[in-house]
């Protein structure tokens, strides 16, 4: 038996999940990827901070938390 596992959240990965296809991927959060980066660019251009790291967090998607992120996932917030 291989067992499978990735990064990120793809159209397909949640049903290969709940199949048991895929055993869990890592959620990078791309949402607050791109929503922290405008942000960012924003406070640097009014002159309220300098880049600076930010770090999304991560988590690992699998059959025990796959629908309460799919959740979230279609209302685009993770």
């Amino acid at each position: 038996k291989v067992v499978v596992g990735g990064f990120d959240l793809l159209p397909n990965t949640g049903p290969a999940i709940k199949k048991g296809i895929t055993k869990a991927v890592i959620d990078q959060q791309p949402y607050l990827q791109g929503y922290y980066t405008v942000a960012q660019l924003a406070m640097i251009k009014y002159g309220k901070f300098a880049a600076f790291n930010i770090d999304t967090g991560r988590g690992i998607v699998d059959a025990s938390n796959v629908d309460e992120v799919l959740e979230l996932v279609t209302r685009r917030i993770r």
